[in-house]
Formats: structure tokens, sequence, C-alpha cells
């Protein structure tokens, strides 16, 4: 696999590049294991790999949708199956383009970690956080056009957004916290393009991206598509920090930023807001970029090793005591 197109394609070999869909009615009938998570865990095992059984094989699958196994009647097996539907085909279709026009033409990049990963079907066991913020420390917000010493970098600003969304929903899930912070994830491999270009390219870019950000969230235990109230409430700490940047970095007027960004001042601005308004350099970026998801992942693990009440009431837990204890998080 290390000379190959990468582990995604060879677990994908298995089910020829399609998504089984199956028509199980009940969960009596949902399998531990099958024959071909057999055949993939002894391939596995013969490779070197360790903990790779039938069943957590099997488990894998359905978690990356490999196998369809929601039941008939769940609302989501035909959502499911329609997007393999659709999806599959135009996976293939770039993969024929591609070695048309040119046998050498590849789709994947070479992390510093090691990783290959597939930019057309992204695995998210090739996905590592430091990679993560390693490259996103290095893109540059706005096109490189800020004030200041150094690039404002989609690190940075991503760390503005979670900061801006804790003001405006202080009691959301820390879960959803660590997806604010993961929202720009894809960007590590793809960079930051103003809306303008995003507008031009359609929607290629942006099923790239997709496909890209849910296997992120499924690397780090977040659900692979956010629910629409999360979605809204992420994109609308994203507006605020964006105006902020508009305003105070990018030379946009205070009517002109709020008209660009769709955006009202958000509540977060006060005084240790700043910090995050002066670009740091790509080593502080990567750094407090990296302690800030050790701090929302560490949280979010006690919080779901926490039973009954004691759990509601960590998701639920004022902004004042969340800030007095946790001092990876703004000054």
């Amino acid at each position: 696999m290390e000379d190959g197109p990468g582990f995604s394609k060879f677990l994908w070999d298995f089910v020829d590049g399609k998504p089984k869909v199956n028509q199980f009615k009940t969960t009596a009938s949902v399998p531990a294991s099958t024959p071909l998570s057999i055949k993939i865990s002894k391939e596995l095992g013969g490779r070197g790999f360790k903990f790779v059984g039938p069943t957590i094989v099997y488990a894998f699958m359905q978690a990356t949708g490999m196998v369809n196994d929601h039941l008939v009647t769940c609302f989501c097996h035909e959502t499911c199956a329609g997007k393999h539907r659709s999806a599959a085909p135009q996976s293939q279709m770039t993969a024929r383009k591609l070695s048309a026009a040119d046998d050498s033409a590849r789709v994947w990049q070479r992390m510093l970690s090691g990783r290959r990963l597939d930019l057309l079907d992204p695995s998210p066991l090739d996905i590592e956080i430091a990679d993560i913020a390693h490259g996103l420390a290095r893109v540059a917000r706005w096109n490189g056009q800020t004030s200041g010493a150094h690039i404002f970098s989609v690190a940075q600003h991503t760390l503005l957004v979670e900061a801006v969304m804790r003001e405006q929903t202080p009691r959301v899930d820390v879960s959803f916290r660590l997806a604010a912070l993961l929202h720009d994830a894809p960007e590590y491999v793809i960079g930051d393009m103003i809306s303008p270009f995003k507008a031009v390219l359609g929607g290629d870019y942006k099923a790239v991206e997709k496909r890209l950000l849910s296997a992120i969230h499924i690397r780090f235990g977040l659900p692979p598509v956010l629910a629409d109230e999360i979605t809204r409430q992420i994109k609308a700490a994203d507006t605020g920090a964006a105006y902020l940047e508009a305003t105070e970095l990018a030379g946009f007027a205070r009517s002109r930023g709020q008209s660009a960004c769709s955006a009202a001042i958000p509540a977060c601005r006060r005084r240790r807001e700043r910090d995050y308004l002066t670009p740091w350099t790509a080593a502080k970026a990567e750094k407090r970029f990296l302690a800030r998801f050790k701090a929302l992942t560490r949280v979010a693990l006690r919080v779901k090793r926490s039973p009954g009440t004691a759990r509601n009431a960590a998701l639920c837990r004022p902004r004042t005591a969340y800030n007095r204890t946790k001092p990876e998080g703004p000054p």
C-alpha cells in the first residue's frame, strides 16, 4: 500500500468501489461479521495490522459507508442509498477521466506524517490531526491580503470561530465546539479559496470539500453530516468571525464588511478576542490549534464517560465555569 494508491482504494476494491446496500428489516438480522469482513480481516492481518478481527472490520465498513445496514424502515436507508447511487459513479467517472488524460495522474497527497490521502475518496484512517494543524497554520485567509507581519492563517481563523461560537451559544455540546474548530479542516489539503472563486468552480469544489469533511468528522468521532441546527450555529459563528477579520485585518469598511459577510458584530468582541485578531507565526498557530483540539477532545472524552445527569451537566456547563477550568481557551 505504501507504493500504491492508498489504503482507501485498497478497502473499496473489496466492494468494487460501490457501497453494498442491504435490506434488513430487524436489528436481529444485522450480522456482526460477514464472509467479506472475514476476508478483509485476513488480508489486513497478513499485512501486519493488529486488532482487525472480522467484527471490528465489519463495524468499520458500516461506519465508513462500505455497507448500508440501516433498516429499510429507517429514514436514513433510502437517503444513504440515494447518495451512494449518485456518488459512486461520479468518483468512478473522475477516475476514468484522469486515467484517460494521464496514466501517471494521481489524486492522493502524501502528508508529513507519511499518510497518503486520496482527495476524491478520503479514508478516515489516512487523516491525522498533526497534518491538519500543520497545513492550516500555513494556509492564508483572504488570499493573504491582511495586515500584519504574518498571514492570518486558517488555523487561527478556526480558533476564532470556536471562540465566537462559545460566546454565542455557551451551553452547546462540547463535541460541536470541536466541529466548529474543524469546520475548515479540509483546507489543509485543498487550500482556502475566497468565495468569488468558489462560485466560479461550482459544485465540484464543494463535493470534494464535503467528502473530506465527512472523513475528518468520522476520524475524530463526530457525525459524518452535522444536524442542520448545529451547522447553522457554526455558520453564524463563522460569519461573525469573518466580519471581524474583514474589518480589522482585510481593510473592509464596517458597512462594507457587514454586507460582504452578512453578519452583525458578534457578541465576542472583547479584549480576550483581540489576541485572535493579531496574526501569529505559523508555529504559534499550529501549536495553539493542537492545544485547543486536545483540550476539547479531552473534555469530550470525559463527558462521554460520565453517566446520566453528570453527562448532561457537563454538556451544559456555564461559560464562566468552563473558562475557569480550561486554560487552553482564549485568555
